[in-house]
């Protein structure tokens, strides 16, 4: 998926959902190809819960910018494997920085959302994501204006639709 069919189905996706009146409809890839933020967020993939996997997250979010995808980002404390307390605080700390940001762990590991591991991870996530989103909307706004980002594909979110002109 990481050539140009990637680029064309999220180009097919977003026509066909303005076509249909949705506005504001956020598309999410793993898909890349250079242009393709322009119709969609990607996130990095599965990765693993492990130092060597965030340290690649930081790279991984500046490469994506220089292809003209700059809403990007990877699964925060890790996808496979079990999590840490000290991993998934300090992942935490890193990806409330990062355009995409999610916590998401596949269904056979430990849960990681801050209130499963533990006081400490859950006061660092807030502090974090209390920065986040204080920054969030001049982000976005930076982000979608010049991009018409707001899009991805396989997961579709927020489909509403346009409001008609009234003549």
């Amino acid at each position: 998926w990481h050539n140009i069919n990637g680029l064309a189905e999220n180009m097919v996706t977003r026509k066909v959902l303005d076509n249909l009146g949705y506005e504001d409809v956020f598309l999410l890839s793993r898909a890349n190809y250079p242009g393709l933020g322009k119709y969609s967020a990607i996130w990095s993939g599965d990765n693993a819960a492990n130092y060597e996997f965030m340290q690649l997250s930081i790279p991984h979010a500046f490469s994506y910018n220089i292809y003209g995808i700059p809403f990007t980002g990877s699964d925060i404390c890790g996808f496979a494997w079990n999590t840490t307390e000290q991993l998934c605080a300090r992942w935490m700390q890193l990806g409330a920085f990062f355009p995409f940001s999610r916590n998401h762990n596949a269904i056979d590991a430990i849960d990681q959302e801050p209130y499963a591991l533990g006081e400490d991870v859950l006061i660092t996530s807030r502090v974090s994501l209390k920065a986040r989103y204080s920054l969030l909307k001049l982000s976005l706004i930076h982000i979608s204006e010049p991009t018409r980002l707001l899009s991805i594909s396989y997961a579709v979110f927020c489909l509403k639709k346009k409001k008609k002109q009234i003549s």
